[in-house]
């Protein structure tokens, strides 16, 4: 099953560092916003509505009783908490200050002047938040007329003022789209299965919407993603061991997703 996944997943990272080959794109009309309804989508703001959907998905299907249903939404629960929350804190607090790689954005407005000081001098200022607080006054000040922003596009710079490599996005929207149709592809039959087709899709556009946004680069999604997959592969062997889940019987009438 894991290799029936990765078959389906491992095509998405060949194809994540086509992303170079984008141009730079306008960041002050519709695609700057589909670009961070998608980053959006990977996050606070839109993971859990994600999780919920597949969790209510999984469960409800037919075939299982109460206390197996509540196993295995406990167990999925758990163990995505478990690797979303110890991906990010390893990403934040050990990778990406090792590698200590500046995000293009950062650099772009240094190289232009929009900064007054170098990315290297940006990163040393401390923290996350006193480069925020910063960045937010350099870009309320005239300079801010030479970069062609929208408003949103503008605050979401401001907001990532973390290092780049590897991209938090792309190894949580891959983790959760990983996870999910691994345990699906054991628990879910005919048109539930269906309902699985837009998780890599989705995943692969929260990636590629990163550069877009030019916030990370393509090394940038590419290892991410390759992270968030093994993760997620790892927390659908967790789920395997709390909960054992099970497929339903195909329903009559329905053939089975395979």
């Amino acid at each position: 099953m894991l290799a029936r996944v990765a078959r389906w997943i491992v095509p998405a990272w060949l194809l994540l560092p086509s992303s170079a080959l984008l141009p730079p794109l306008d960041l002050t009309g519709l695609v700057a916003l589909f670009a961070l309804a998608l980053s959006d989508s990977a996050q606070r703001r839109g993971m859990p509505f994600v999780v919920v959907a597949y969790i209510a998905l999984i469960v409800s299907r037919a075939g299982i009783d109460a206390r197996q249903r509540l196993r295995e939404a406990s167990a999925m629960v758990v163990a995505l908490l478990v690797f979303l929350a110890g991906g990010a804190a390893l990403n934040e607090h050990v990778v990406k200050p090792y590698f200590a790689s500046p995000r293009p954005d950062i650099v772009e407005m240094a190289d232009r002047g929009v900064l007054p000081i170098s990315a290297q001098r940006f990163y040393a200022l401390g923290t996350k938040g006193d480069r925020r607080r910063y960045l937010n006054d350099v870009l309320s000040e005239s300079r801010r007329v030479e970069l062609r922003l929208s408003a949103s596009v503008r605050a979401h710079w401001i907001e990532e003022t973390g290092y780049s490599f590897p991209s938090g996005h792309s190894t949580a929207s891959m983790l959760v789209a990983t996870f999910f149709l691994c345990v699906g592809s054991v628990t879910l039959r005919g048109r539930r299965a269906w309902a699985l087709l837009p998780l890599l899709p989705w995943a692969f556009s929260v990636c590629v919407a990163r550069p877009v946004l030019r916030v990370h680069r393509p090394i940038d999604i590419t290892l991410g993603a390759i992270q968030g997959t093994l993760f997620g592969m790892c927390a659908f062997l967790l789920v395997w061991m709390l909960a054992r889940p099970r497929a339903s019987p195909t329903p009559e009438g329905e053939l089975s997703v395979e």
